[in-house]
């Protein structure tokens, strides 16, 4: 993972995201993915706000249908877009 990424954005994101990559669980991460990829689920409540990042590569925009999205956002948004996305739950609450 290189910086220039639209993953990170600085050294110390990048440096947190090589940490997370080297300690991750294989077993944890094997669960997670196959849950990710075989939930099923046809029930949404009802006024639910999803925000999810426009340069999200873990879980892509195009093909979810989020009710807000960040320009530029990516999976790590809530390090590199803390404010904007305070900003947005602070409108909606």
């Amino acid at each position: 993972m290189k910086k220039g990424n639209s993953l990170v954005t600085n050294d110390s994101e990048l440096r947190l995201v090589n940490s997370y990559r080297k300690k991750l669980d294989a077993v944890y991460f094997s669960w997670a993915v196959h849950q990710v990829l075989n939930w099923k689920n046809n029930w949404y409540p009802e006024n639910i706000i999803h925000i999810h990042g426009e340069k999200d590569k873990i879980f892509p925009v195009r093909k979810l249908k989020p009710t807000h999205v960040i320009k530029d956002g990516s999976h790590i948004m809530i390090l590199n877009k803390a404010d904007e996305l305070s900003r947005f739950i602070n409108s909606v609450l």
